[in-house]
């Protein structure tokens, strides 16, 4: 037995791809007959509901996980679903809809499916289709390559190559900035560290994408509780293209590398950049205390 269980760094990307695709197609026959429901989870503050549609996405990545990968463990989103690893120390994080709020709301846009592939703590590979737009994000384990794959056709691969100031550029928030630190809130005025902002609340993986394709310069998260299906997939995509999470400590922005778990973890508010662009938040913030005490 190899590293991957008689199987390849290519034969496990292939067969994970298909289970993505499958998925994406199995979400969009239920996009206009669907049930869905309301669920309390312990992560969210907020009102939060399952649809049939993630059911029955899950259903399609457990089957197949389970048949093709029997020594890997599964952590998932919905029933509560966990296999530990075997003796390879191989686990999949599986959010088989991203974005069910804006799924029941019928939009055209904001809802993803997302899988992860991890070592212990090393995130191997990542897998995450917009429902919508057919557009898959990955790269494959033993691979240093991130492509966007269009129509589930044409590759093509991504990477920040010119540097371009955060002043040029939009900033993202999953809600508005009053809801957000005061340093934030500041920071994000149209002209201070960022050309404009933009609010987006759908699924934070096609949130991402919009990063990972040069749309966007920077993203800005709250506080809170984070879980694995969501929180490995974005990290593993954002670290392999260079870009860096910071977070506010004291009197200084500094990069903090997430934690790699089957375990919920509470994260600070933080700004996730591009390596090429995060002297522009730290000198931005040294230049804002030198006239801003009270923060």
């Amino acid at each position: 037995m190899d590293e991957f269980g008689y199987m390849t760094a290519d034969t496990v990307s292939r067969q994970v791809k298909e289970a993505v695709i499958r998925a994406i197609e199995e979400i969009n026959q239920k996009r206009f007959d669907f049930e869905a429901k309301q669920k309390v989870v312990d992560y969210k503050k907020e009102e939060d509901f399952v649809t049939s549609a993630d059911i029955s996405a899950q259903h399609i990545y457990t089957q197949i996980f389970k048949e093709s990968f029997p020594d890997y463990g599964i952590i998932g989103e919905e029933d509560n679903l966990r296999k530990e690893p075997g003796e390879l120390g191989l686990w999949f994080t599986v959010d088989p809809l991203d974005g069910t709020k804006a799924f029941i709301r019928k939009q055209s846009h904001g809802v993803a499916t997302m899988v992860a592939l991890v070592k212990n703590k090393e995130i191997i590979g990542v897998w995450i289709g917009d429902v919508f737009t057919k557009e898959l994000y990955y790269y494959r384990p033993k691979s240093d390559k991130v492509h966007r794959l269009i129509n589930y056709k044409f590759p093509q691969r991504l990477g920040i190559l010119v540097k371009k100031p955060l002043k040029n550029q939009v900033v993202v928030l999953r809600t508005h900035p009053r809801n957000y630190s005061k340093v934030i809130e500041r920071m994000t005025l149209p002209g201070e560290l960022f050309k404009d902002i933009n609010i987006d609340s759908g699924s934070i993986g096609t949130m991402f994408g919009r990063l990972w394709k040069g749309e966007v310069g920077a993203l800005i998260l709250q506080e809170g509780k984070a879980t694995p299906w969501d929180r490995t997939p974005i990290i593993g995509i954002s670290k392999k293209l260079g870009f860096q999470f910071l977070s506010r400590k004291k009197d200084d922005f500094i990069v903090f590398n997430p934690d790699i778990s089957m375990e919920m973890i509470e994260m600070d508010e933080h700004i996730v950049v591009h390596e090429k662009n995060v002297p522009d938040v730290i000198d931005w913030f040294r230049e804002f205390k030198k006239v801003n005490k009270k923060f």
